[in-house]
This record gives structure tokens, C-alpha cells and sequence, in this order.
């Protein structure tokens, strides 16, 4: 049941992880900037990816954005692009890409970018049969939240407003 509520931390045990996975047998295949990653390990990101859209979808309203990379729609259409790590430096990493990816080549990236971290990288594990399904445990905890800048051609940390909930 959606519940429009943002929440700051969910569990893959929270998730309905089979629709996950069916996002990201679609996606996984499109990916093409893999920065020397093995096909399986950019399968694995693309999962890890996927649980959070699902996650936003499953629980806080948000919907899916059928147009390829763009992620989803907030409670108010917003585009919304969504990254996770298990690391800061992976967030601040692909920040970077995005950047790049927005002024210098001119893509078509939201201006919001919600960035996660994840507790439980699954690895090549994705490919044991029932593994993301039924026993992958992995925490997925909100970062940062960042909005794109034209005039610096940088995607700048929201601070959200003093006594915002998550």
C-alpha cells in the first residue's frame, strides 16, 4: 500500500524485489557506460538500482518515468534521477557522471538527483536462483538529495529545510 510518505530508510525484505528485478532485466541490457565493470557487476548495480525506484514507487508515490535512464516521477511529476552506492565516494563518483553527462554532452538529466547508500552489495550472488527474491538482506539509506544548477554547471547538496522530516 503506497503511503505518499518519504521514509529515509527501507530494507530489500521491505520491497516486492521480483518487480525490481523485472526493471532491471530491462534496463541492465541498455547500459552501455560501464567505466570497465564486468557485465554481471553492472547487472548487480543495475539491481541495486532498481530497489530503490522500487522502493520509491512501492512506498512513497512516486511513479515510473517509462522513458529510458530517466528513473521517476515524484508525488508532483517531477523527474526524479536516482543513484546508490555502497559509498560516499561512489555517490560523489557519479555525481560527477551526471555533470558530465548534462553540460558537457548535453544529455537530458532531471534536475533532481536523490542519491542512496546500500548496506549489502549483492555481487554475482543476483544469479543464484531465489537469492535477490528470498535472501538478500541489504539496508538502503537516503543520502542526498541534489538540484542542478545551469548557471555552474553543478548538481549542488539540498539541504532540506530546518525541521523537514524524512
Amino acid at each position: 500500500m503506497q503511503s505518499n510518505l518519504y521514509t529515509a530508510t527501507f530494507n530489500t525484505k521491505d520491497l516486492d524485489t521480483a518487480a525490481a528485478m523485472r526493471r532491471a532485466a530491462v534496463e541492465a541490457p541498455k547500459i552501455t557506460w560501464t567505466n570497465g565493470r564486468p557485465p554481471d557487476i553492472v547487472v548487480a548495480h543495475c539491481i541495486m538500482g532498481q530497489c530503490v525506484e522500487q522502493h520509491l514507487i512501492q512506498n512513497c508515490g512516486y511513479t515510473n518515468n517509462p522513458n529510458d535512464f530517466m528513473d521517476v516521477y515524484n508525488t508532483i511529476m517531477a523527474e526524479i534521477e536516482t543513484k546508490v552506492s555502497t559509498t560516499e565516494q561512489g555517490i560523489r563518483d557519479a555525481i560527477g557522471k551526471l555533470e558530465y553527462l548534462r553540460w558537457t554532452k548535453g544529455y537530458h538529466i532531471a534536475d533532481i538527483v536523490q542519491t542512496y547508500l546500500c548496506d549489502n552489495f549483492s555481487g554475482t550472488r543476483w544469479k543464484e536462483p531465489g537469492f535477490i527474491t528470498d535472501e538478500w538482506d541489504a539496508n538502503f539509506t537516503f543520502y542526498r538529495q541534489y538540484l542542478a544548477n545551469d548557471e555552474t554547471k553543478l548538481y549542488e547538496n539540498y539541504v532540506l529545510p530546518r525541521g523537514f522530516v524524512l
